[in-house]
């Protein structure tokens, strides 16, 4: 070998090594991990970064089946990578990989056919997306979450404009109440609803309307007003929300263990069927009429959107109780308006006391619905009041009769 060829070959040999060395430099500096398979799927070499995200020492890790570190559901991937590297050269594919600890990585594979110490192999540069997959995942629930929440606000405005067209028909207004607690409950994802109206003055609490509530939570009927949370946020106009039924029900009752009847079953209904509830008071011309329970069957918190849709439903079902009122109040009034012209057209009529007495009578019975009603006549001489006609037309009693002449 002439003189040329020697220092030939050595500045081939010297090149091969600066040429190893930068490709070494690259292969552990790399950020991505970058791993060379046999093609029977061992791992024959790794970088420092696939030691770190695959959380294996480079020990543990050369010698490890591509398999045992791809999550099962992608083993077919791992196959198809080493079937298209032998075919075409190449491979890329985004897959889901396993670290040590079991944790899932999702990465991106680029692979292609390699020698390496005079043999095939198989190179793959590995990248991780997790962070990438997990924004995208995010986005995707907030897309999603918002296009159900603008499903649900058009589900509610639709709900709304329902409960205004019954407003304004001429439904009874138990058969309105009815219709709203109906609406509510689906529309704020609940399982059941009741619409209850507080008597102050008798102290107690009476169920107007419900949805779904469970038999014997019906049967229950009317209930004494206590001083409670709940009744004491309605009284104040608060709404007020229950997170954990068992928990809050728990307390109370250990706190009162002399619980009165009504509110044992009570108890007892509510903790066998539902987990949390939400309430809002009822303000029908400025004063609290009851509230609107909304229950679900799990323990949950409420956001202050759902506060105020409730809200808003309660105040629907306030307008009709109003309507309600105003509407039997006119009937009423034109009641006893039709009640005076027919007594004056009886006056009108007629010159007989007993018969113009007999329709005014009548008239008045009609209008207050009474059950006994009579005319009480002045006696100018004794003083006293006497019988003059009395509804029904059959004899009275004594003690009744002076019950009603000691009532005129």
């Amino acid at each position: 070998m002439t003189d040329k060829q020697i220092s030939k070959s050595k500045q081939a040999k010297e090149v091969l090594r600066e040429m190893e060395s930068q490709y070494k430099s690259i292969f552990e500096s790399t950020s991505d991990a970058v791993l060379i398979f046999g093609f029977d799927g061992t791992i024959v070499e790794a970088n420092p970064a696939a030691c770190r995200m695959y959380g294996y020492s480079y020990e543990e890790l050369i010698g490890l089946s591509g398999k045992d570190i791809v999550h099962p559901d992608y083993y077919h991937l791992f196959e198809g990578y080493k079937r298209q590297v032998k075919t075409s050269g190449r491979f890329s594919a985004q897959s889901v990989d396993l670290g040590k600890k079991g944790n899932s990585i999702n990465v991106e594979v680029h692979g292609a056919s390699f020698s390496y110490k005079g043999t095939p192999h198989l190179l793959a540069v590995v990248h991780d997306i997790t962070k990438r997959v997990r924004a995208r995942e995010i986005l995707e629930r907030r897309v999603e979450e918002r296009t159900d929440e603008i499903e649900r606000r058009r589900r509610v405005a639709e709900g709304l404009r329902e409960i205004l067209a019954v407003l304004n028909s001429s439904r009874a207004l138990t058969e309105i109440l009815d219709f709203i607690v109906a609406q509510v409950v689906p529309l704020l994802g609940a399982n059941a609803g009741a619409i209850y109206h507080i008597d102050t003055t008798e102290r107690t609490i009476i169920i107007e309307s419900a949805s779904g509530m469970p038999n014997e939570f019906m049967a229950i009927g009317t209930m004494p007003l206590t001083d409670t949370n709940p009744n004491r946020a309605t009284l104040n106009r608060q709404p007020y929300a229950v997170t954990d039924l068992e928990a809050a029900l728990t307390t109370y009752s250990t706190s009162n263990p002399d619980l009165l009847p009504q509110l044992q079953a009570w108890i007892a209904a509510v903790r066998a069927h539902f987990g949390s509830y939400l309430s809002v008071p009822l303000i029908v011309n400025d004063k609290v009429y009851g509230a609107i329970s909304i229950f679900y069957n799990k323990p949950r918190e409420f956001s202050d959107e759902e506060i105020k849709l409730a809200v808003a439903f309660s105040d629907q079902a306030a307008l009709a109780i109003e309507n309600a009122r105003l509407q039997q109040a006119e009937q009423n009034r034109q009641r006893e308006l039709q009640t005076l012209l027919d007594v004056a057209a009886a006056a009108s009529s007629s010159l007989e006391l007993d018969e113009m007495l007999s329709a005014t009578l009548n008239r008045l019975v009609a209008l207050v619905g009474a059950s006994r009603a009579g005319v009480m006549l002045l006696d100018s001489e004794s003083g006293e009041l006497e019988p003059r006609m009395i509804r029904p037309e059959h004899p009275v009693a004594p003690e009744d009769l002076a019950e009603m002449c000691q009532v005129c």
